[in-house]
Order: structure tokens, then C-alpha cells, then sequence
């Protein structure tokens, strides 16, 4: 169904990126939503990694199961929404 709106949506031409939260480890959840710098932590890639979040950037970020994301990272996203703004890990600037 989300899909579909997003199909009829103006931003129809524009990603659109389904996350399951719940199938993304705890440990994981946050680099991959708001991406992360070269050596923001131990493992992570030499060149960084953009986030889901900035590849929907324009279209659609479907968080399914949202319920279960961390509560640190549920006031992340509140920032999100309500800023228009994240932090990638290991970033200074939003």
C-alpha cells in the first residue's frame, strides 16, 4: 500500500527505499539509516557509507516495523522528522 501511494505521489519519480527495522541488527540500524564517515567506528568501510536515509532523499522512506528501533534512535528520527536533519556517525555537520 505504501508503495502504491508512492506511485501516485509527486514524488513518483524519486526512490523509493522500504527498511524493515526489525530485520536489521540493534547493532547495525543506525549506520545504515543515517550512514556513516570513513572511520567513524572499527569495521566500518575506508570510503564511509551513505545512509537509506539520504538515498530517499526527494522520494519515500518507508520504516516498517518501526516499533522496533531503539529508543535512542527513535529520538533520532523524531529530530529527523521534525528538523529535516541527521548526523551521519563520525559526522560534525548535519
Amino acid at each position: 500500500l505504501a508503495e502504491q501511494i508512492h506511485q501516485l505521489s509527486e514524488r513518483s519519480n524519486e526512490p523509493f527505499i522500504h527498511v524493515n527495522c526489525s530485520a536489521i541488527p540493534e547493532t547495525l540500524i543506525e549506520s545504515e539509516l543515517f550512514g556513516y564517515h570513513k572511520g567513524a567506528f572499527t569495521g566500518a568501510s575506508h570510503s564511509g557509507k551513505i545512509g537509506l536515509v539520504k538515498m530517499a532523499d526527494k522520494g519515500t522512506l518507508f520504516l516498517d516495523e518501526i516499533s522496533e528501533l531503539p529508543y535512542h534512535l527513535q529520538s533520532k528520527l523524531l529530530l529527523l522528522l521534525q528538523n529535516k536533519t541527521f548526523m551521519p556517525i563520525g559526522g560534525t555537520k548535519t
